[in-house]
């Protein structure tokens, strides 16, 4: 809610605070937050936040499995919807150590400091080697860029939990949000396969309230292969990226290694 005004008189304030008093928090005996308006407006959110983040350049830390990736250096992240992205680990002299990089699905991994690379289809199981998790480009990519897979509005119940978060429950996903802002936010998603079994979930903490975008400053991926946490810095949104930033030339000499 917005302060009052200082400018505002006693009686006006008065009057504004009793109609706010008086305004319904149920409309024919259902709450305001279960209203079919009220979940469209969710899923609208979440559709429209897809939209607009499309590319992101950051500074990040990188934890597999609790333990961080790339300590003592710098890591680099690059991602462009809807199959790009690179992963650059630095040394403390800002050499390139190893990179990991997807160029149109085609997945790759170099260690440049052991002259060896590994080039192949991004598939599950190669990320979940790779990166911890099991997906596929397509879904690493929407993971990296906090976008969530979604149905159709009608598809979803919604419920409040107990810590006042929305809880919107399809078949195939339970998405939880907060409100921030004015707008709906995604906290904790889960994925489902068909026999009704967790795919794997995504979690978003540390909203950065300053920025437009309101990107979240941490995202965890759990899955089978395990579990990787990300944590932004020097964030950028929707920069200009050549197109040539993704195509990772392999070391000459180096060799290949065998999935």
């Amino acid at each position: 809610m917005k302060k009052f005004k200082a400018a505002c008189g006693s009686l006006a304030s008065l009057f504004l605070f009793a109609a706010c008093a008086l305004t319904p928090e149920t409309r024919g005996g259902e709450p305001l937050w279960a209203t079919p308006e009220v979940q469209e407006r969710i899923v609208e959110d979440l559709q429209e936040r897809e939209e607009f983040i499309q590319v992101l350049r950051a500074r990040v830390l990188f934890k597999k499995g609790g333990r961080s990736v790339g300590r003592g250096g710098e890591v680099l992240l690059l991602v462009k919807a809807p199959l790009s992205f690179r992963v650059d680990h630095l040394s403390d002299f800002g050499t390139l150590q190893h990179q990991l990089f997807s160029d149109v699905g085609r997945l790759g991994v170099i260690w440049y400091q052991e002259n060896r690379y590994f080039e192949g289809v991004g598939v599950s199981e190669e990320y979940e080697r790779y990166l911890s998790l099991s997906l596929s480009t397509h879904e690493v990519v929407r993971f990296l860029l906090t976008h969530v897979l979604l149905g159709k509005s009608e598809d979803y119940q919604i419920q409040k939990t107990r810590k006042g978060m929305l809880l919107l429950k399809s078949s195939r996903q339970k998405i939880w949000v907060v409100k921030q802002g004015g707008d709906y936010l995604p906290v904790r998603v889960q994925y489902f396969d068909l026999e009704g079994e967790k795919r794997f979930e995504v979690q978003y903490a540390d909203y950065d309230e300053a920025g437009e975008t309101l990107f979240p400053r941490r995202i965890k991926g759990i899955s089978a292969g395990g579990r990787v946490e990300i944590l932004f810095d020097e964030l950028e949104i929707n920069p200009s990226l050549a197109p040539h930033l993704f195509d990772v030339e392999i070391p000459k000499g180096a060799t290949r290694v065998l999935p």
